[in-house]
């Protein structure tokens, strides 16, 4: 397993894409913004003729989540994500609004969820789901081998904001 992390949108949020052998792919919280940001992630897949399983949502804040709709529109994949941040994903459109952004409203129809101790794979690669409220109810982390993929749940020396809608110290 190997990944390549972009920074992207306002926030520099980290979306990651995740190479998980035989070809297979999958996309960790896309928080793209606008259409330049889209297609780095798009001609990266591309160059490395990979081909997407999934969309990883580690929370459902919106800017972990902008760029799901142009995941969707280019591969059909399930997006998984823990049920409690589901409200969260309907209404990130409205919250984004609150840090003076617009988002496309997430699209999502094909959603799976995950749970504490789940077992996820994609490829040669395997993902045990952690669950981690506080950033959000719905938080979680993807312990994939000996990498973590934390969302907001960790920043070196600190902890995700718990004062958002959903959050808990």
């Amino acid at each position: 397993m190997t990944y390549k992390v972009f920074y992207v949108n306002d926030l520099r949020e980290c979306c990651y894409v995740v190479d998980c052998g035989s070809q297979k792919c999958v996309v960790i919280d896309p928080g793209m913004q606008n259409a330049g940001e889209c297609g780095r992630i798009a001609d990266y897949i591309r160059s490395k003729e990979l081909e997407p399983e999934a969309i990883l949502l580690t929370h459902a804040h919106f800017d972990h989540i902008m760029g799901v709709n142009f995941i969707l529109r280019n591969w059909n994949i399930p997006v998984y994500m823990n049920q409690a941040d589901e409200r969260q994903l309907r209404k990130a459109a409205q919250y984004a609004l609150m840090f003076g952004e617009m988002i496309e409203a997430p699209a999502v129809n094909s959603l799976k969820f995950v749970n504490d101790n789940d077992m996820l794979s994609f490829g040669d690669t395997q993902f045990k789901v952690l669950a981690t409220p506080g950033h959000s109810e719905g938080s979680v982390c993807y312990l994939a081998g000996e990498c973590l993929f934390c969302g907001d749940t960790l920043f070196a020396g600190s902890i995700g904001r718990t004062d958002l809608p959903g959050g808990s110290y």
